[in-house]
Parts: C-alpha cells; sequence; structure tokens
C-alpha cells in the first residue's frame, strides 16, 4: 500500500511516459545523493582535523582552515566519489527493463511512482529505497576506508602533509643543553649536536606517525556512527542508516526525471 507521499507522487506522475533513469536523470541523482553526504562526511573531516591540530600541530604552524592538514583527503574524495557512487547505483544495481522478459509487461506502478522490480526506473529506486539507500553509504564507507588504510598513497600523502605542518616543533634549535645528561661528559659534544637533531628529528617523525595512525583510522567508524549504521547483516533494513537517509527528499527528487 502507497503510502500518502507516494500516492501524491503517483497522481502527480500518472500521466508521464518513463523509460528509465538514464542521462541526466543518472548524472544529478548521483550529485543529489553525494550533496547529502557532504555534512556527515565533512563533520567528520572537521573532527578528526581538529584532534590533528590539537595534538600534533603546534601553536606556530596552525592554520585558519584545519582541513588543510589533510588537504590529501579531501582531494581524494572528491575526485572519486562521483565515479564510485554513480558506477554503484547505475548499473551495478538499477539497471535494465522493467517489463516481465516473458509477457513483456511492466507491473503496477512501473516505471512510476514505485516499481516492485529491480530496474533502471525513477520507480525502482523510489520502491527499493533502502538499497538504494545502502548503496550509497557502502560507497562511501568503503571509499574512507581505502584512503584511510595505512600504507595507501592517500594515508601516506596526508602523513607527509601533517609532518610538514608540525615541522616547527619538530626542528627546534638544539643546543647542548637540549642533550640529555647522559652525553654531557662527552669531549665532541659540539660533534654529537647534529647527529643528536638527527635522531631527534627521527624520534619525532615516528611519533607524529604514531598519533596520527588511529586519528586517521577511525574516520569510517566516525561516519557509520553518524549514520546509524548497524551492521552487515541490516542490508536494505527500513530501521538502518536513518542519520544518512534524507528519504522524502530524495525520493521526490528522483521522482522528477522521466
Amino acid at each position: 500500500m502507497l503510502s500518502p507521499v507516494w500516492l501524491f507522487l503517483s497522481i502527480t506522475f500518472s500521466s508521464t511516459v518513463v523509460l528509465a533513469c538514464e542521462g541526466e536523470c543518472i548524472v544529478n541523482v548521483t550529485k543529489f545523493i553525494l550533496r547529502s553526504y557532504s555534512n556527515p562526511v565533512y563533520d567528520v573531516f572537521q573532527a578528526i582535523a581538529g584532534e590533528i591540530e590539537a595534538s600534533i600541530i603546534p601553536p606556530s604552524s596552525r592554520t585558519a582552515n584545519r582541513l588543510d592538514y589533510i588537504t590529501p583527503l579531501l582531494s581524494s574524495y572528491e575526485g572519486t566519489s562521483y565515479s564510485r557512487m554513480e558506477t554503484a547505483i547505475f548499473p551495478s544495481y538499477f539497471h535494465g527493463k522493467c517489463e516481465d522478459p516473458m509477457t513483456g509487461v511492466a507491473p503496477a506502478g512501473c516505471p512510476n511512482p514505485s516499481c516492485r522490480v529491480v530496474c533502471g526506473t525513477p520507480g525502482s529506486m523510489v520502491y527499493h529505497f533502502p538499497k538504494l539507500r545502502r548503496i550509497a553509504f557502502d560507497t562511501v564507507h568503503t571509499m574512507l576506508l581505502e584512503n584511510t588504510r595505512e600504507g595507501s598513497d592517500t594515508y601516506n600523502a596526508v602523513r607527509r602533509s601533517v609532518k610538514r605542518f608540525a615541522a616547527a616543533q619538530a626542528s627546534p634549535k638544539l643546543t647542548t643543553r637540549s642533550i640529555p645528561s647522559i652525553f654531557w661528559a662527552r669531549k665532541d659534544l659540539d660533534l654529537l649536536l647534529p647527529e643528536y637533531k638527527y635522531m631527534y628529528l627521527m624520534k619525532r617523525a615516528d611519533d607524529i606517525g604514531d598519533k596520527l595512525k588511529p586519528i586517521l583510522e577511525s574516520i569510517p567508524e566516525r561516519l557509520a556512527r553518524a549514520c546509524g549504521y548497524v551492521g552487515p547483516d541490516m542490508d536494505g533494513s527500513v530501521d538502518e542508516l536513518q542519520g544518512c537517509s534524507w528519504e522524502a527528499e530524495t525520493v521526490a527528487y528522483i521522482l522528477r526525471f522521466p
């Protein structure tokens, strides 16, 4: 039984001939979903950038825009999110005709406003909205997992970026007083200073990496908590991901397209 909202949409679009979500529909629906995700994703980015600043970046090296510390992560996400999202939705899941291949007849409600067959129409995305919502979350979550995995290109680039910002703290003006007293008895103390400074810088770099790793690796889980993710066994559940649903707005937007 259709909800009042869907019944209204059914009347509104009943005279429209809809074949599939193609071209402009694919592009704009993909962009709409990504725009919806921009707030939770960038809220997480802002939070971890704040933690990086508080725990790693010295006051003298801090920037007005905390996201500068994680520019490689932002660039990677923004550069790949559209193609990844479009492919995940179209054609990986929603594609093809709605008609019964044996009879050539489309079920009631197909292609608009609510089509129970999994196919490439707006009505199919509306009927199977919990699955569409899950596809969108999984796509964003997977991108964040890949980009924050230790050793990945993006992870390494963020680490280098943070180290550059922390350089002021990592490169102090060392004097003999900076060297532990255990070395003070050495006659070649002046010769030891450059060596000790190198050791200090290497240790400082390791410390930065140790602090940065758990912060970056927490990003996917932070998004999952914000969205209300409850685990893989709830795939397509109407109860999950309520923090990243936007169902009313998304359904209305999808049904704008023939």
